[in-house]
């Protein structure tokens, strides 16, 4: 991953821009430079992931110096938008995707965000105009954040470069730390730090002295459910779109690694990874697993072995990686941030054993069970559509797995409540008990004050979003509000090995295809991915592409030291936000059940804040 950061101020332009070069600088990268011109400065320090890459110096400039780019990230539709840029006359001096971004920016100004499609953050001087540009993928793959402290603005791809950049240290959010505690981060263009924010997933933001927009830039387009004639017609489409989202993320000069879980997600990416190769833009693939202990919930060695196996390659296979709880108290004091999750730890012996094999690119299998599991949703299709056929086909199939009872009484009221006037169903819809309520709530420990502004952000959230069904479920999908924070702790932790993670199943192209496509096609049976565990029949072992279920893996390795901080320091430390009465009770509630239970996030929440409260105070 390239190191960005960015700075519109007046004074200290040189110190601000060395401070927070300084800090990206800790990561593997092979080029680090400057450049500013007036009141703003760019700094990139450089991981080469693509040939192409290699023939842009960052900061990029145009000829005559008035603009300047940084980009972290990779485009997936580099060769349309090169073909589209020559054809209006641009002159492109080389094939980088550097050289795309800045030629699309001069060619359409601020839409050039819409035009360049990748995973990516980036953000581009503009002299003329004196303004910054800075925009970020469509699902915010690649992190990008951002403070105004006065006139200035300070932005980088990490948290512990905008601090630097900044005269002092701001103040904590408490209301984003609350929302951190319970595990329902709505605030999703928040942070621990007071006026410190993220960029959000599909926005751009604009700057010019005393002022600041920022707006989105791209949404899931409006378009017809795709209706073919035959099971088989959306099988052949899906294999098709997945190779090429594949095709068009594994573009690079060194060995290209792939996580293979034994899921249906990563393994899919293998298997036609493997049945590609020779066409890939990629000398070569190797393959990448994490071993669970033996029999428990974590273990699905088995599967990754059997993917490899019957595609006759090689499997790396690593240990899971299960520090202390000063390991993670140390991750979050140099990111200045909430320490990482314990899950997102696991894979960090398996990702150094890609880097040390030589690989910068490594694919992985997100964005699966977000826009492939399916949904009963298709109730609501069939009668919005009003497609009578295709809706009894589907409660007679709904019958056979569940019963005529359940099955029957489920269609019947999808019927009643698409009959009701939309001001009559939404009016149900918020009077429910359970809309807006928290996953504590039972066992609620914040201060009242708080639970409230938590409970009110969501609430303002869900209220915003379409009230169609499927539509809502694209939008909330495509914001990945709950796993923004998740995709920005992977991309620093890959960061910190020199490695960039691709997720072909989260390209632009291939969600708007998922999106489109009917869910009783991906829900089917009371199987989800049925689509795509179809589609890959043939190519990977039928015991993956059966499975029911996927590994989880518990972590009750903290949970006594943890405990012993809620009984002593982590109460003092939490005061602001928690209600001690009820902090208490809470503590005595994991005492008196299993440790892995549904307990256990916002238990590792408290833990996430406490540390970070505890590492910030001491500086």
């Amino acid at each position: 991953m390239t190191g960005i950061a960015a700075v519109f101020a007046d004074g200290l332009l040189s110190v601000r821009m060395q401070s927070m070069t300084d800090v990206l600088s800790r990561n593997p990268h092979d080029a680090r430079d400057q450049w500013s011109n007036g009141k703003m400065g760019l700094s990139a320090c450089t991981l080469f992931t693509t040939a192409e890459a290699k023939d842009a110096n960052q900061p990029h400039c145009s000829e005559d110096g008035q603009r300047a780019l940084v980009f972290d990230g990779f485009l997936t539709n580099c060769a349309e938008l090169r073909r589209e840029l020559l054809d209006r006359g641009a002159s492109l001096r080389n094939r980088s995707d550097e050289e795309l971004v800045l030629r699309s920016y001069e060619e359409w100004g601020d839409d050039c965000a819409l035009r360049t499609e990748g995973e990516f953050a980036f953000v581009i001087a503009d002299c003329r105009r004196q303004t910054l540009f800075c925009a970020r993928d469509h699902q915010g793959l690649r992190p990008l954040f951002y403070c105004q402290n006065g006139e200035a603005l300070i932005a980088a791809s990490s948290i512990a470069a905008v601090l630097a950049g900044l005269d002092r240290q701001p103040d904590f959010d408490y209301d984003y730390l609350a929302e951190a505690m319970v595990g329902e981060t709505y605030s999703v263009d928040r942070t621990p730090w007071k006026g410190v924010k993220r960029l959000n997933a599909s926005h751009c933001l604009i700057t010019s002295p005393g002022q600041i927009e920022v707006r989105r830039y791209y949404s899931l387009p409006s378009q017809p459910i795709r209706h073919y004639r035959s099971d088989e017609e959306y099988i052949e489409a899906y294999r098709d779109v997945l190779r090429d989202a594949i095709r068009r993320t594994s573009r690079t000069h060194l060995p290209l690694a792939i996580e293979v879980s034994g899921g249906l997600d990563s393994s899919a990416i293998y298997a036609l990874a493997h049945d590609m190769m020779g066409t890939l833009p990629a000398p070569e693939i190797r393959a990448y697993t994490l071993r669970g202990e033996a029999g428990a919930e974590s273990d699905e060695i088995a599967f990754a072995r059997s993917v490899t196996d019957f595609t006759d390659s090689d499997l790396t296979e690593s240990e899971l990686f299960r520090p202390d709880l000063d390991w993670f108290d140390a991750e979050g004091k140099r990111e200045r941030d909430l320490p990482t999750y314990t899950n997102a730890s696991h894979s960090i012996l398996m990702e150094q054993a890609m880097a040390k094999d030589g690989a910068r690119v490594t694919l992985n299998g997100q964005g699966g069970d977000q826009w492939l599991d399916g949904s009963f949703g298709y109730y609501h299709q069939t009668i919005q559509s009003r497609q009578v056929r295709r809706f009894l086909k589907n409660l007679r199939r709904d019958i056979a797995t569940y019963g005529t009872r359940s099955s029957v009484g489920f269609a019947l009221r999808k019927m009643i409540l698409a009959a009701l006037p939309k001001p009559v169903r939404l009016a149900l819809k918020r009077s429910r008990s359970d809309y807006g309520s928290l996953m504590v709530d039972p066992v609620q420990y914040l201060d009242a004050e708080y639970a409230a502004s938590v409970r009110s952000t969501k609430t303002s959230y869900l209220a915003a979003l379409p009230f169609d069904e499927i539509a809502n479920a694209n939008a909330r999908t495509l914001d990945a509000k709950l796993n923004q924070r998740s995709f920005d702790l992977m991309a620093r932790q890959r960061a910190r090995l020199g490695l960039e993670g691709r997720s072909p199943m989260c390209t632009r192209q291939f969600i708007e295809f998922a999106a489109s496509v009917p869910e009783d096609v991906k829900f089917r049976n009371g199987q989800t991915k049925w689509l795509h565990r179809e589609a890959m029949r043939g190519f990977m072992p039928d015991a993956v592409v059966d499975r029911p279920d996927k590994a989880s893996f518990p972590e009750a390795k903290h949970d006594q030291a943890i405990l012993r901080m809620c009984q002593t320091e982590m109460s003092g430390v939490l005061a602001p936000l928690v209600n001690s009465e009820q902090f208490s009770a809470f503590n005595t509630l994991r005492i008196e059940h299993d440790f892995d239970d549904i307990w256990d996030w916002p238990y590792w929440g408290c833990y996430l804040v406490t540390s970070f409260l505890q590492n910030s105070n001491e500086r």
